[in-house]
């Protein structure tokens, strides 16, 4: 993420564990967080007496998967254009790959509920929608992640809403999605009102403990959405929407979306699908990656 990272292990099962956090500034640039990503993944593998055969990186933004090339990201500035596996192969002979965090993270939503709890739980059609210090969105369908002519399909973050007004957009638009629903456009208006919330722990921990105000932005926050992927849920029909990210840890958020769909879209679509928080939740990514590595590599992990 922008903020933060998250590191794990993954068995030749795709079972994931081990999982630690830190914090990061992906400001940074990629040579410095890449290396310091590197080194967090080498320091897990010693600590736990494992060997690495192969890397999977998700990265808060648009990636030409054939290359690991990011491309255009609008939170990541030094990052455009930098092929990922060229940087790490400076400092490891490791294959590696990279993916975007969206939609690896609907294909570790998917693979997750197949290991926990098998098909009861699961669904081959869905749109998963990561909701964090950015709004990021995958399709499923038939189990697999539809990526689109670039791969890029699914990046709702620069749709332009209503209630985004001429607010301005780091992608150099306005009104933007982004700038309304966001975890970081949630804090900024609390901010202006005279919250302080530096980070999103600390957003959704008050709401959480039941700040009205906080409560009620966010689910605020979540009615956009719903408003901006509506078109989407009556034009796909699929068997879920399925929400991940900070905030879906927010019921306000998700019942937000919830309602702006039932008010957006025919009964015969909404009286079958299914909205709901992530199973996986924040380990959506690394399920995805473990999931991801086989077909990429000819390694066991």
């Amino acid at each position: 993420g922008a903020h933060h990272a998250r590191i794990g292990l993954a068995d030749q099962g795709g079972v994931v564990s081990h999982i630690r956090r830190y914090e990061l500034d992906i400001a940074d640039g990629p040579q410095r967080i890449l290396r310091e990503l590197l080194s967090q993944g080498e320091e897990l593998a010693h600590a736990t007496n494992t060997q690495l055969v192969a890397l999977g990186i998700a990265i808060p933004g648009p990636v030409d998967t054939s290359t690991g090339t990011i491309v255009g990201p609008s939170r990541m500035p030094g990052w455009n254009g930098c092929r990922v596996p060229a940087v790490l192969s400076e400092f490891t002979d490791l294959p590696v790959l990279v993916e975007n965090d969206a939609q690896i993270g609907a294909r570790g939503e998917f693979a997750f509920r197949l290991h926990h709890a098998g098909s009861a739980t699961s669904f081959r059609d869905f749109i998963y929608v990561k909701a964090d210090s950015a709004i990021g969105a995958a399709l499923v369908q038939h189990g697999e992640v539809y990526r689109g002519a670039r791969g890029i399909a699914g990046d709702i973050t620069h749709v332009r809403v209503e209630n985004g007004g001429n607010r301005p957009c780091q992608c150099g638009n306005t009104g933007c999605l982004d700038t309304v629903a966001s975890a970081t456009a949630i804090r900024s208006d609390l901010a202006a009102l005279g919250g302080n919330y530096p980070s999103n722990d600390e957003l959704i921990a008050a709401a959480l403990d039941g700040n009205p105000e906080v409560v009620t932005m966010i689910r605020a926050a979540g009615v956009i959405l719903g408003n901006a992927i509506a078109r989407n849920i009556s034009f796909l029909a699929p068997e879920a929407l399925i929400i991940g990210g900070a905030l879906s840890a927010v019921d306000a958020f998700i019942a937000g979306v919830r309602q702006s769909l039932h008010e957006r879209c025919l009964h015969v679509i909404m009286e079958h699908i299914v909205i709901e928080e992530s199973q996986s939740g924040t380990t959506a990514a690394l399920w995805g990656l473990a999931d991801a590595i086989p077909a990429t590599t000819s390694h066991q992990r």
